[in-house]
């Protein structure tokens, strides 16, 4: 299947027709790179499609009409730029979904955590913080991997 390439217009974009069943790309001319996304549902969206260290990186740029062209356009440079420094982009996105030991203690465990189907007092909260500073100290910074 060819790459559409367009120069990537408000009116060109709005213009484009929804597809049935999948999603369908379009590339953009001006940014090597820069594709936007046109879905089933109706949902527009941009992105960046580049090889990086001999494998395809997909990085999410963010949803039309909310990311200008021009805004499009701009973080696909930097990505790009990025690139060629030799960073991954994705990266970022990784460190987001991975919290540390500590914000996950804080926020999910302390939570989630029950006694039966009663929630935690806030005498047996200080206990888990006072087990949790004394035994996990070492790694309250740490990022937690799936």
């Amino acid at each position: 299947m060819a790459k559409t390439r367009l120069r990537f217009t408000k009116g060109s974009l709005e213009s484009l027709p929804v597809p049935k069943n999948k999603v369908e790309y379009y590339y953009d001319s001006e940014v090597r790179g820069l594709r936007f996304a046109v879905h089933p549902t109706g949902k527009r969206t941009f992105g960046l499609l580049r090889k990086f260290r001999r494998e395809v990186v997909t990085y999410p740029l963010g949803e039309f009409p909310h990311v200008s062209i021009f805004q499009a356009r701009q973080q696909a440079s930097q990505k790009i730029a990025q690139m060629a420094r030799g960073e991954n982009p994705r990266d970022d996105l990784r460190v987001a979904k991975n919290p540390t030991l500590d914000k996950f203690f804080e926020e999910r465990y302390l939570k989630e955590h029950t006694r039966g189907n009663a929630p935690l007092t806030e005498r047996q909260r200080h206990d888990l913080r006072l087990t949790f500073n004394r035994y996990l100290a070492p790694w309250r910074n740490r990022q937690l991997s799936t």
